[in-house]
């Protein structure tokens, strides 16, 4: 059972539109950090590093942090953990949605609430069919 995202959470409940989402996604993708910005906030690397990383990896089509490793400049570890700096530095999709007026605060609050009680639930019943498969 997959997960349902909370896009398709208020789609689905018809609080927003697709387009609302896609527009709000877009938003997402382009507040967030570059990675070798990150990178130089966590002293990973260097700006003389990022600048050769980023002129070897021009009209490739390899991402920044593969041409990092390439380069014996970062780890796979430290990739890793410069990806998870990077997800957790960009807005949320429910802050966006109220930043454009799709939801106030309070309905966001709300939603996110139903949100995670249905994930729980899911969550919990995939867990239990596996007990009873497995008779734990």
């Amino acid at each position: 059972m997959q997960t349902q995202r909370f896009g398709q959470f208020l789609i689905n409940r018809g609080v927003v539109s697709e387009a609302d989402i896609y527009a709000a996604l877009a938003s997402q993708e382009a507040e967030k950090d570059q990675l070798g910005q990150i990178a130089i906030k966590q002293g990973y690397l260097t700006v003389k590093q990022v600048m050769e990383v980023l002129r070897e990896q021009a009209g490739t089509a390899l991402y920044f942090g593969e041409v990092a490793i390439s380069m014996g400049y970062l780890s796979e570890e430290e990739l890793y953990l410069l990806l998870q700096f990077q997800q957790d530095s960009r807005p949320r999709l429910g802050e966006i949605l109220v930043e454009t007026g799709k939801l106030t605060g309070r309905e966001r609050d709300r939603l996110l609430q139903e949100f995670k009680a249905l994930s729980d639930r899911g969550e919990q019943a995939v867990h239990d069919k596996g007990a009873a498969v497995t008779g734990n």
